[in-house]
């Protein structure tokens, strides 16, 4: 699950209740508020093409059928958001030497179809409205097959409009189905907790390592992201939480985008990845670095 950060730090969480999928542009301010905040990844010789990453990623479900399925490469309506920032993960970065992780590693970890990462899942879209939840990912539930729904605020423009944060919540959505497929239990800690300021189940285990303790563009040999290493209890003792994964994204992004990302981007990308790792953010540890201070070898 994932929840809207404030800019102080602090998670806002409500009760949530999920609605059918009547009106889903209308009721989640798409039409209405704004398109994507920032520039556009999506260009009209590229739109053909990122739509297609509508089965990769399992946007066909009809839930997505009045939220934007008849026109994909509309960024005013929560599918062309989507795609927008899938392009976002798939396209933007660099694979610079000192990246977190690797474009490829991103963009697997990503999608919906079965990879090294987990098994199939599908992503379902959700009209919601009175909560902050931007996704929850649904494993383990008894004759409910694994799943992700992402609720209005994620596209809503006076919530959380921002295409990199996007990129970042689909990155931490799948990540439970990665928790799930290495029996490691896909629950947030409820918080606040230690270092941790969030209430309610938003916290997350930080578990540190060096940049070059896996594999990059200069170091084929170490691990890769997908590295789960557990306890006799299937506790995770080396490899990532969603916030973790989460956070590095975002500060990649800011750090080692392309140099067609659009400084906003960046910038946002920054300060997302900052409110999840500093001053009480979503780890019970304290993270020892910052995005844009230089990152520990």
């Amino acid at each position: 699950m994932n929840r809207i950060a404030s800019s102080c730090s602090a998670i806002i969480v409500t009760a949530s209740f999920l609605l059918g999928h009547e009106g889903v542009a209308a009721a989640c301010g798409d039409v209405t508020k704004s398109t994507d905040f920032q520039l556009l990844f999506m260009h009209s010789n590229a739109c053909p093409t990122v739509a297609n990453a509508t089965f990769p990623y399992s946007l066909t479900d009809d839930s997505w059928d009045p939220a934007g399925a008849a026109d994909p490469c509309s960024v005013a309506l929560p599918l062309g958001k989507m795609l927008n920032s899938i392009d976002l993960i798939t396209q933007y970065l660099t694979d610079d030497p000192a990246q977190w992780h690797l474009v490829a590693e991103y963009s697997e970890a990503s999608k919906a179809v079965s990879s090294s990462f987990h098994g199939n899942v599908s992503n379902q879209f959700r009209n919601n409205g009175g909560t902050t939840t931007e996704g929850v990912s649904l494993t383990g539930r008894f004759n409910i097959p694994d799943h992700t729904e992402f609720w209005c605020p994620l596209f809503d423009a006076a919530l959380s409009n921002e295409p990199v944060e996007r990129a970042a919540v689909i990155i931490h959505e799948m990540w439970h189905h990665w928790q799930q497929s290495r029996g490691i239990s896909t629950s947030h800690i409820d918080g606040p907790l230690q270092n941790c300021g969030a209430k309610g189940p938003a916290c997350d285990h930080y578990y540190f390592h060096k940049i070059e303790d896996f594999v990059g563009k200069s170091r084929p040999n170490a691990f890769p992201l997908v590295t789960a290493i557990t306890n006799g209890d299937h506790e995770l003792t080396f490899g990532h939480s969603p916030y973790q994964i989460h956070a590095e994204f975002l500060c990649d992004v800011s750090q080692f985008g392309r140099a067609d990302v659009p400084f906003a981007v960046k910038g946002v990308a920054q300060r997302y990845s900052n409110i999840r790792t500093q001053n009480s953010g979503s780890f019970t540890e304290v993270v020892s670095w910052q995005c844009g201070n230089p990152a520990p070898f």
